[in-house]
């Protein structure tokens, strides 16, 4: 018979149990709120995916708590890791509109180059969630638990952790939202982020062979017997950021890109991507793949590891000799490397660029154009090139502010000092970056107006073709979208010094610009080209938010009830094929 006191005892330490689980069970939800809440979508989680991630959260406390047997401390370290990625969500959808994909991971060296440039603005929801983290701290603080049973923690009890990661990892997926950042309010903050690392490797389309794709192309090839001597140079510039926001928005301001504008032939062209990405947009055009198949991930960090069958080697094929040039880091998006396994005779790079500010001011779009005048003055008589340049003066900032600088050096003090001239006295809306960026594509296009005077009078043919990355991701009022595909329209120039006859086409996508392309250039091209011709006259915009068919309908990647379902799954095994299969003689 127990004593009164050992009673006591007894119901005491109960008691102190029983709390210390319901501290326990509070720091788990917790975790997930704090996150929730800093990302200002904690009214909006789904009740099932509630309990995805607080099993997620559950499984990276036991990981780690098998491995430091400390109960305390892998709380934290796990509350730290949900709260680190909440932040980073919170800072890119404030910046592009985007959260955190496990691909970022890999442009890590990319994005430090420019963290400094962004302005984020930070909500109360933000600060919210930080000092819900505080409570947490206090929570785990106040926890006590038992020393002898924190040492009886095994490693091997990590297991049971992974086990759920794997199996949340493969088994369930959501949908994502065409918004990206939306997800996270839906699906919270870590199995949003979980669900992005499981596109890191390209899958295999459903039924795909070689054989049965190898089929397909054969279907397309053309015996052509010589290559065309009398073919024109080639002049291709993605220019950053460059989109005609009046249009795009009926902003009803002056129109900062006549020039452009004048040579879009009325093409409306569509990116797959918004305020960043920029690789992605050069992928589609170097390789006429489209990322649909891919969501947000960058191919130029995860998928292309060899080397890659593209525009650029069928350009050599067609005996020209091909270069690429960005005036800027050659580390960025890892482009150096990327550049010698598709096949360019020659790249181009600053790695002087030490500065983005101070970088735009030197190397503006009339600078890069002059450069490339340079080549084309400098080449071998008969020689044909094809360049492919991007261009870095519409990116962000658009208020670049000098004063952030000591220009104490006489070159530098030049530089800003010409820098000043170059800006238009024009001023379109009373938005400081809005108007920036206005003024610097209006440079743009004056830049460009330039270039193609210069060519003119060429001795030589030459098509010029340039095309706007993705929009810039300006915060107006004025700024209203009518549907999700006004901010990915993008600008679109074509010219050349010789008559190409009527090439007027209504609307398109960056994956098909080398098919038009070559269609202009007439060169011999091979059965994939051929294939997208034809896809192009079905489907003539195919992005990473969808596809819209040639009757205007608006189509999601998977939607089976699409009667050109097997036409987007050709396209899919076509597109494994050439990323995938060793076809590089």
């Amino acid at each position: 018979m127990k004593s009164k006191e050992e009673k006591n005892i007894e119901l005491k330490n109960d008691k102190e149990k029983t709390k210390n689980i319901v501290i326990f069970v509070i720091i788990l939800i917790n975790i997930l709120a704090s996150g929730q809440i800093l990302t200002g979508g904690i009214l909006m989680i789904k009740y099932g995916s509630i309990i995805i991630n607080i099993l997620l959260i559950t499984s990276l406390f036991i990981i780690f708590g098998a491995f430091t047997k400390k109960v305390k401390l892998s709380l934290l370290i796990t509350n730290i890791i949900v709260l680190t990625i909440a932040i980073i969500d919170y800072i890119l959808v404030e910046i592009r509109q985007m959260p955190l994909f496990f691909s970022d991971l890999f442009v890590i060296r990319a994005a430090i180059n420019v963290a400094d440039k962004y302005d984020v603005n930070f909500k109360w929801y933000f600060f919210l969630g930080l000092a819900d983290f505080f409570v947490n701290l206090f929570l785990i603080y106040k926890l006590k638990f038992n020393r002898e049973i924190e040492s009886k923690i095994k490693k091997r009890y990590s297991l049971f952790g992974i086990v759920i990661i794997v199996i949340i990892w493969l088994f369930i997926t959501p949908n994502m939202f065409f918004e990206t950042h939306l997800s996270d309010n839906r699906y919270g903050v870590l199995y949003r982020f979980l669900k992005t690392s499981k596109d890191i490797f390209i899958d295999k389309p459903k039924g795909y062979t070689k054989e049965k794709t190898e089929e397909i192309l054969s279907k397309y090839e053309i015996n052509e017997e010589e290559i065309n001597d009398d073919k024109p140079n080639v002049i291709v510039i993605m220019n950053e950021s460059l989109a005609d926001l009046n249009s795009a928005y009926n902003l009803g301001f002056k129109d900062n890109l006549p020039f452009t504008n004048s040579l879009s032939r009325g093409t409306d062209l569509y990116s797959s991507v918004y305020a960043g990405r920029t690789a992605n947009s050069e992928f589609e055009f170097l390789t006429g793949i489209s990322t649909i198949f891919y969501g947000a991930n960058v191919p130029y960090q995860q998928y292309i590891r060899n080397n890659i069958y593209c525009f650029p080697r069928i350009m050599k094929e067609n005996g020209y000799k091909t270069s690429a040039m960005h005036l800027y880091f050659s580390t960025s998006y890892n482009r150096e490397k990327i550049y010698d396994y598709m096949g360019f005779d020659e790249s181009i790079f600053d790695d002087n660029a030490y500065n983005l500010d101070i970088q735009k001011m030197v190397e503006c779009d009339k600078n890069v154009y002059e450069k490339i005048i340079s080549m084309f003055e400098n080449k071998e008589e008969n020689e044909k090139l094809f360049n492919f340049c991007i261009t870095i003066q519409n990116h962000m900032p658009y208020n670049i502010d000098l004063n952030r600088y000591t220009l104490e050096t006489e070159q530098v003090k030049k530089i800003a000092e010409e820098f000043q001239k170059k800006l238009p006295n024009e001023y379109y809306t009373d938005n400081e970056k809005l108007n920036g960026y206005l003024n610097f594509a209006k440079m743009s296009d004056e830049a460009f107006e330039e270039l193609v005077k210069y060519f003119e009078n060429y001795d030589e043919k030459v098509v010029i073709l340039m095309f706007g990355d993705h929009q810039p991701e300006i915060k107006d009022k004025n700024i209203k979208t009518n549907n999700n595909l006004d901010k990915y329209r993008v600008s679109y120039a074509l010219w050349s010094n010789y008559d190409i006859g009527e090439y007027n086409i209504k609307e398109t996508s960056i994956n098909y610009l080398p098919v038009i392309l070559s269609d202009i250039i007439n060169i011999k091209t091979p059965a994939y080209f051929n294939f997208l011709k034809n896809l192009r006259n079905e489907l003539p915009v195919i992005t990473a938010n969808g596809y819209k068919d040639k009757e205007g309908n608006w189509h999601e990647k998977n939607d089976k009830s699409s009667k050109y379902y097997d036409l987007i799954n050709k396209y899919n095994y076509i597109e494994y094929y050439y990323m995938n299969e060793d076809i590089i003689k």
